[in-house]
């Protein structure tokens, strides 16, 4: 697991203390999440299975990162794990990209929090469970963790685990980068997101996972057992054909000495 420092959060504190409008958001005083919660989050097993959201199916972990190892990431939402690509990551980046709003219904440029672009999720195929799940799970993750994704080269497969860990924001709406472009302009799309109310949701980072490993143990034990077994059924096996043999052979044996003792007669 990284550093405590690597988890310093690029977040405005405007729920519990507003700042003014046209202040400019310092990177360098915010705040920190704790170890408590990144370790809650941050854990994949690597002996187990995560979901592709493209392909519609379950996949091994390794086996799907040793598919391309350049490539393929895997990422931890909550309790699920999801299959991904640096490359979807990529080509969903400007249609994911949104800013928050400090207020709704408020389309102005001193609204806008420029400087913390946000990645949304859903966009690479991981949802929240329901519209019911608005502001109680992260949809909305700050960009420099995907840009630290984006950047890295690495092929070992437990640099390419990442999860995502929910901030204690709820961002009141956001606006697209579409919508920001064309600030100051007549021109809007009526359903885009622009700063509308109720169109915001639960904020978080992304980080690099810590792999674990579960089952592997029990796995081992459990072949371990049956061929224990195997071995106790063919002992067994072997005892009952040794049984039979004895039958046979002193059935034999007995029917010789019978036969002897008729011919003497």
């Amino acid at each position: 697991m990284r550093e405590e420092e690597e988890y310093q959060i690029v977040v405005p504190l405007t729920n519990s203390n507003p700042l003014k409008k046209e202040q400019n958001f310092n990177v360098g005083t915010m705040p920190r999440i704790s170890k408590e919660e990144v370790e809650k989050y941050n854990k994949i097993n690597v002996n187990g299975d995560g979901w592709d959201p493209f392909q519609m199916e379950n996949e091994n972990i390794p086996s799907y990162l040793a598919d391309d190892k350049q490539d393929n990431i895997a990422i931890r939402f909550l309790d699920k794990i999801f299959l991904s690509k640096r490359s979807i990551l990529k080509q969903q980046q400007m249609e994911a990209t949104v800013f928050e709003c400090l207020e709704g219904n408020k389309k102005v440029s001193e609204n806008i929090v420029k400087n913390l672009p946000l990645y949304n999720i859903k966009k690479i195929g991981i949802n929240i469970s329901s519209d019911n799940a608005v502001g109680l799970e992260p949809e909305y993750i700050y960009m420099d963790g995907i840009e630290r994704i984006l950047q890295s080269k690495s092929t070992d497969a437990e640099e390419n685990m990442f999860a995502i860990i929910p901030l204690d924001k709820i961002l009141v709406s956001v606006i697209s980068l579409e919508e920001l472009y064309k600030l100051g302009t007549e021109f809007s799309g009526a359903s885009a997101l622009h700063c509308q109310a109720g169109q915001g949701g639960l904020a978080g980072i992304i980080i690099s996972a810590s792999p674990i490993s579960l089952g592997g143990k029990t796995l081992k034990k459990k072949k371990s057992l049956k061929k224990f077994l195997k071995k106790k059924s063919v002992k067994k096996k072997n005892k009952s054909l040794k049984k039979t043999l004895k039958k046979k052979y002193l059935k034999k044996t007995l029917k010789k000495k019978y036969l002897k003792k008729t011919l003497k007669k």
